[in-house]
Order: structure tokens, then sequence, then C-alpha cells
């Protein structure tokens, strides 16, 4: 095995564990170990209004943050999440919020790594809506939802989404007109 092979492996390796949110990566582990520093991710007190947590948004467009966003689906109530916090409702009724306000392009991210979403939502969800779930951003500290700002136009399908989430759900959805 030459020098090239081993570094090969060792990316590998790296890459593995930069991608596995159960463990912390490599270079966190060497940060921690020369800096005393702890680089675990967070591990949020959920109560049991917070719903499912599903996982944290841990950048703000390609910035990374300081302290991570939980994520959770189907929260019973909003307490404990910020004005104006956003999330995607789903035409099943489920929806996903960030407890403070993060960009839906962060938030598209997180839900395609876990499967929920194709691969290129984060990058077009508003020039292409889809008939399967639209980004929601919350009215002030109200209990109510509105299609994000970032959309130019509303498909029929966002009523039906709205309608089916008004269903689910103890706060409400519903379209906001576009100025």
């Amino acid at each position: 095995m030459n020098i090239l092979d081993i570094i090969n492996e060792e990316i590998e390796k790296l890459a593995e564990e930069w991608y596995d949110d159960d463990e912390p990566s490599l270079a966190d582990k060497v940060y921690a170990k020369r800096f005393g520093i702890d680089t675990k991710q967070p591990q949020a007190a959920s109560s049991s209004s917070d719903g499912e947590l599903l996982g944290f948004v841990g950048m703000e467009a390609y910035r990374k943050l300081d302290n991570p966003v939980p994520v959770y689906k189907n929260p019973i109530s909003l307490a404990g999440f910020t004005s104006g916090a956003r999330g995607v409702l789903f035409s099943n009724g489920d929806i996903y919020i960030g407890k403070r306000i993060i960009l839906h392009f962060n938030l598209f991210q997180l839900l395609t790594e876990k499967g929920l979403v194709p691969y290129n939502t984060p990058d077009n969800y508003d020039m292409n809506p889809s008939d399967d779930f639209i980004a929601v951003e919350r009215e002030g500290r109200s209990n109510v939802f509105g299609q994000s700002s970032a959309y130019d136009k509303i498909p029929d399908s966002f009523q039906e989404i709205f309608n089916r989430g008004n269903q689910v759900h103890s706060y409400k959805f519903k379209i906001v007109e576009l100025a």
C-alpha cells in the first residue's frame, strides 16, 4: 500500500464520518482534542408539545450556525417556536418546523437528507412549486402560517394542502395574497 492509497482511504473515512449525524467527524474529534471544545451535535430538550425531532439545521445559506436549529415534525403547539418560524407542509398534513427562523433552502436540505423531498428541491422549490408540499412561514407569533414569500405564483394545489393541514393541526394555514 503506497502513501496515496493511505491518503485516499483516510479521505474516504473522513467523508463517511462527515455525513454521519450520530458521531462527531474525525475533524471534530481533532478540534475538540486540540482546543478542548465539545463539538457534539446538541440534544434538544424536547417537551411533548414539540412533536418528533427530525434533526438539526446547522447552516444559514452556506454559513455554519453556532447553535443548530432543531426541526420538529407535527408539533402539537407552537409554544417555544419563534415569530416567523419557517416550515414545510406536506399534502398528507405533516409539517416540519424549525424552532427558530431558518432559510427554507437549508430546511429543504435537511428534508432531502432524510429522503422526504427530491434532491433538487432546495434549489428550485419557489420556481417550480410542488403539488406535494409548500414552504410556509408563521405570521408573527400567531397560530397562522402562510406560503413562503419566495413564491411568485400560487398553484391550486396549495389550497388543497392548506385544507388538509387545517384538518390535522390546531394551528391554521391560509393563502397570503402576493404583493
